[in-house]
């Protein structure tokens, strides 16, 4: 008999976004177009369609019961740990509100496969109808942020009390899936759990980096149509390394006396819009703050290659989508990168951190068209199953489906 696989999630396109909404969306149409059937639940959604969809389900908490939880939040980490960054717990307790909503319409679907994500803890509230199988997709792990100054100021109290929540669902769950080595890690080194563990990548959007239009932004910068382009695809989050920025681009201007592009697909950090102003005039920006996803990948189509100096990324589908999209990326071997990045197939890993070693590769594309040339073609001829969608959900489907 065919199982029905209910995939719970904290929002879903088009009314919601963010890693895991992308990631168990893509799961939801990958598990249909394989003859599953299979429908998605929301606890975490703030907007709602007018009419009702035939496989997304959607709920979410209550706003003003949020608001209070979020300043109430906002006083005791004030009062305990000043000037700490402190919202695990809370939006725990946020999404415990959501999912009690949700659980209602999840039990009367009767689902034989449910598939959690581990932010917000969901499944900490609903009970468990005997018989079936309830699986655990481990995105994020707030102890990875703490003791390193370069991620900023976590609370360490507030990681721990979210953790203590997160455990609690454990004993629930059958077996988990995390995205990538680095995650599995730190899943094994912070929970108790005794089931099997396995790393299977996010979906990859295929469809949409194939379907996006080339965009080129070397005219708007005079710069002729055979000029280097570097993307940036972030530069408003210190998690995704705007501190390495401008550093890093300073000392390509300094290396590479001749034109080049660099598009930052984002809004810019406090400070890092003045920090750019002082770069050479022969470095030209393009900074056309944030972007429609398609547009954002139509500008990545018509990159040299992109640069990456995210600190902690579990697994970044901006790497994902710019090796579909053909351009090698220049990473920091941190976080998930290494799950991603192959050196010499479809980028390079840099130490860490090392921005000099940032800049230096940057330089040896720039100075070294046929090295760039060759790099590209090898990120072109780059099809690992790890990029392929229907190889990663017969994975999903042997893991947390199939008897």
């Amino acid at each position: 008999m065919a199982k029905r696989v209910a995939i719970v999630s904290d929002s879903a396109p088009p009314y919601g976004g963010g890693g895991v909404a992308s990631a168990h969306f893509s799961l939801l149409r990958g598990f249909q177009r394989q003859g599953l059937e299979a429908a998605l639940f929301t606890f975490y959604a703030r907007q709602f369609p007018e009419t009702p969809e035939l496989d997304i389900f959607r709920f979410g908490p209550p706003r003003l019961a949020a608001k209070l939880l979020m300043k109430l939040n906002g006083w005791v980490f004030d009062l305990l740990q000043p000037g700490s960054n402190a919202w695990y717990t809370v939006d725990t307790l946020i999404s415990g509100l959501g999912a009690r909503r949700m659980a209602a319409a999840l039990a009367a679907w009767r689902p034989d496969v449910v598939i959690f994500p581990d932010h917000g803890a969901p499944a900490r509230v609903i009970r468990k109808r005997p018989g079936t199988r309830w699986g655990l997709i481990a995105h994020h792990n707030p102890l990875r942020f703490q003791n390193d100054p370069r991620l900023g100021e976590f609370s360490a109290l507030d990681a721990r009390l979210a953790i203590r929540l997160e455990q609690q669902s454990m004993p629930k769950f059958d077996r988990v899936a995390c995205p990538s080595a680095y995650m599995r890690d730190w899943f094994e080194r912070t929970y108790n759990f005794a089931g099997p563990v396995a790393v299977i990548p996010n979906i990859p959007d295929v469809q949409s980096v194939a379907a996006a239009a080339p965009r080129d932004p070397r005219p708007e910068l005079g710069l002729p149509p055979d000029a280097p382009l570097l993307v940036i695809p972030s530069g408003e989050v210190r998690l995704k390394g705007t501190d390495f920025i401008a550093p890093f681009l300073r000392a390509l201007a300094l290396g590479h006396s001749q034109p080049f592009g660099v598009c930052i697909a984002s809004g810019l950090a406090p400070g890092l819009a003045q920090d750019l102003a002082s770069l050479p005039e022969h470095v030209r920006l393009y900074l056309p703050g944030r972007l429609a996803h398609a547009d954002y990948l139509g500008i990545l189509k018509s990159a040299s290659f992109g640069v990456f100096p995210s600190l902690i990324d579990n697994y970044s589908m901006a790497l994902v989508e710019a090796t579909l999209a053909g351009v090698p990326m220049l990473a920091f071997d941190a976080g998930g990168n290494a799950d991603i990045v192959r050196e010499g197939e479809n980028g390079r890993l840099i130490p860490a951190f090392d921005v000099e070693a940032l800049a230096a590769a940057g330089l040896a594309l720039l100075d070294n068209p046929a090295e760039l040339a060759a790099l590209q073609q090898c990120t072109r001829n780059y099809h690992p199953p790890a990029f392929q969608p229907e190889a990663i959900v017969a994975d999903y489907i042997r893991f947390f489906v199939e008897d």
